[in-house]
Order: C-alpha cells, then structure tokens, then sequence
C-alpha cells in the first residue's frame, strides 16, 4: 500500500465522521447554509485524487484542494476564511457514496465499497477526543502563563460547571456564561498542545490561545478522568515557590527572629520597628506572605512596649517570636510542594471571573489586626452551591501615623 492508498484511506475515516454539526462549527451556519443551497442547484462535483489531497472543480470552476486536515484547505476564491466552496466540496463527498469510494482504500470491488460505506455511514462513526486531549496539563499551563492559570484553577475550585457534548465536534458550554469552545477532530499521528488549541474555536473570537480554550481542555480532562482537581492545584502552586528564593527570605527572618530573642526586649534599639518593617517588605518580595503578616504583628507587640502601652504582653510578644521561628524551620525543611504552599501562604491580590451568583446577606464585621490590617467584612449565603462566601473590605495600617499617635494617647 503506497501514501497515496494511506491518504485515501485517511480521509474516508475522517468524511465519515463529520456531519452537519462539525461543518458549521468550523465555519457559521450562515456559510453552511449557503453550501447547502448551492450545492443543491449545481449538482456533480467533480473530484479529483492528486497524490495525497482531493481536488474538487465546482461548475463555476471554483477549485478546491481539501484533506484529512480541515485547516489544510486550498481555494482558488479570494475568500481569507474557510468559504462556501470548501464546505460544499466536504458534504458532496461525504453524502455521495460514488465520490467516497475515492477516499476508501483500493483493496475492494467497487460494490464491496459502496456497500462498506454506506453501512459506515448509517453507524456514524465518531472520533476519539480521550486519546486526542490527554494532554500533559504542566504544557498547559506554559502555553497559557501563570496568572491565566491560576485563575483557572480557581474557576475549577470554585465549581464553575460546564456541559460537555462528544459528536463529530468537542463541544464545551460554560453554564451561565456566554462563552463556547469547539475542538476540531485531527488526524495526524502526532499533534501538540499548542496545535490543538490553535485550531480550536471559541465564542470570544480571539485568534489565539485563550483561557477559555485552555479551561475547556482541562474540564474535559476532569470529567475523562486524565486528572484530578487535586493534582491541578498542586501543580499551579508548584509554580508559585521557588526554593532558592524561600530560603533567602527564611534565613534573614530567622536571623533577626535570634536577634531579638538574644538581646532582649528591654535592650532593643530604636531602630528596630524600622528593621522588621523592612524584612517584612523583603518577605513580600520573596513570596512568603505568612511570614509578612506575622512579621507585623511583631512589630505592632514592639510598638506597644515602646509607647508603654498597657496592653502589651511580653508573653504574646514571646509566642509570635517563636512561631515565626518554627514557621521558618518548617519553610527551610519542607520538601512536599503542596504542604510548602500552605506554609508560605499567598497574596490576595488577583481578581477572577466568576458566572452569575444570587448571594444573601447574613451579617458583618468590623475588625482589626495586629499585623497591621483593618475592615469589614461580609457574610453571604450562596444558596446554588451550599456555601458561604465571605467579601472584604481591608486596608493595611502599618504606616498610618495617625493610628501610632492614638496608640501613644492610650
């Protein structure tokens, strides 16, 4: 059997697994329409085999070269988009079992091929997606870039659901969104990532990879059960911490954490509200938010004791010191990734997208903190998903002068 007998073959598996649906999804209904209509008037196409592709002349001399590949479409109109020509060439061959007989392989009568065609018709053979979108998620999240990632898994975590529909076309409808994602069926042996995205199409109309894309792959990965949604998480928190960078912030937070506990409360200098801000920004820096937060609250236990203030308790001061201390050891030794996350903590600084939710109101509270935060936050009921979900309105207070003058007045 030569690459022309593979090719033919190729492309009959490939006409018999489209229908109406796959035609129009790679073009509008509009342009499908239109096919349909011309295709009614004009009748016989002739088609051509030309080494590996078909070569179909319409009536009006329109030519088309076409496939195993849709996107490898050739048209002689001035059309920069798949035209009417292209659609009408694919549902003439796929609907007259003469013509398929060209696209079958040359090992049968010209009965046994017709006959074997047909009944493949009438089973509706459909293309396998598992085998296609099984695609490594760490190459995913490449593609795409951390933060679009990362609000993906966020999306996923949250419960945003989808309906997944297997035809001649993958087809993943995002609930209470407007968005859609079509993946087209591909017959080459080997395909990337990158490739398939490529040549998915999406509501939104961007030409390249968009999150809705990338977060249609790993939903149908979900519900194929390629992964998990533990192991999708791990992996985005993965890329977040980076151990060499950990390890300086630990070190200098230790360092000074032995600093204080040697010299003494009584005995620290003035300046040094200053040097624990100033690790504290370091933390920030180093991607360690956990060790930010409790770096502040320190600093706010050191103010009290320097303004004489009543409220201030060295035994408190004594137990930030040293969980910041054992929060450290932890972060140095820690060798789980996902356990590392949690001790390193994350920014709160990021909005994504969510659909539509009705929320109910419960309540409020105002609320003030020693690391150097205050707000209000509120209280909801999501009554669809069961959960509540809270809002916040916070901003930090570790440079408001005003607040340290009141703190002296106490």
């Amino acid at each position: 059997m030569d690459s022309t007998d593979n090719f033919l073959k190729k492309i009959g598996e490939f006409l018999l697994a489209i229908d109406d649906e796959f035609l129009i999804g790679i073009s509008n209904k509009g342009i499908f329409n239109r096919a349909k209509k011309d295709l009614e008037k004009s009748g016989e196409i002739k088609v051509v085999v030309e080494g590996t592709t078909l070569k179909c002349i319409l009536e009006d001399g329109t030519e088309c070269i076409i496939n195993e590949d849709i996107k490898a479409y050739k048209c002689s109109c001035p059309s920069r988009t798949i035209c009417k020509h292209v659609i009408m060439c694919y549902l003439y061959i796929s609907r007259e079992p003469k013509s398929m007989i060209l696209c079958e392989s040359l090992t049968h009568s010209t009965e046994e091929k017709e006959f074997h065609l047909l009944n493949k018709k009438e089973e509706g053979t459909k293309f396998n997606f598992g085998k296609l979108l099984n695609i490594d998620i760490e190459s995913l999240s490449k593609l795409l870039g951390e933060k679009d990632f990362d609000e993906i898994v966020k999306r996923i975590n949250f419960g945003v659901q989808v309906e997944i529909e297997e035809t001649s076309l993958l087809t993943i409808r995002f609930k209470d969104e407007e968005y859609k994602v079509k993946l087209i069926p591909n017959t080459k042996e080997t395909i990337s990532p990158k490739e398939i995205l490529e040549e998915a199409i999406c509501s939104c109309k961007s030409k390249d990879i968009c999150r809705h894309k990338v977060e249609a792959v790993i939903h149908y990965e979900i519900f194929r059960g390629f992964i998990k949604k533990e192991d999708l998480a791990i992996l985005n928190k993965k890329s977040k911490v980076e151990k060499t960078l950990l390890i300086e912030g630990v070190l200098l937070v230790k360092k000074l954490m032995e600093e204080i506990l040697f010299i003494g409360v009584s005995r620290l200098p003035e300046n040094i509200i200053d040097k624990v801000e100033s690790t504290a920004v370091l933390c920030h820096n180093y991607n360690i938010p956990n060790l930010e937060k409790m770096l502040r609250s320190v600093k706010s236990e050191i103010e009290l004791y320097m303004n004489k203030n009543a409220s201030f308790s060295i035994a408190s001061l004594r137990k930030r010191i040293g969980y910041i201390y054992t929060t450290a050891l932890a972060i140095e030794n820690c060798k789980d990734e996902n356990k590392l996350y949690k001790l390193c903590g994350e920014h709160k600084s990021a909005y994504y997208d969510i659909p539509p939710i009705i929320l109910y109101g419960i309540g409020a509270e105002a609320w003030s903190s020693k690391s150097g935060y205050e707000g209000v936050t509120y209280y909801y009921f999501e009554e669809t998903r069961g959960k509540l979900l809270t809002y916040t309105n916070s901003r930090p207070t570790y440079y408001d002068t005003k607040k340290k003058l009141w703190n002296c007045l106490q």
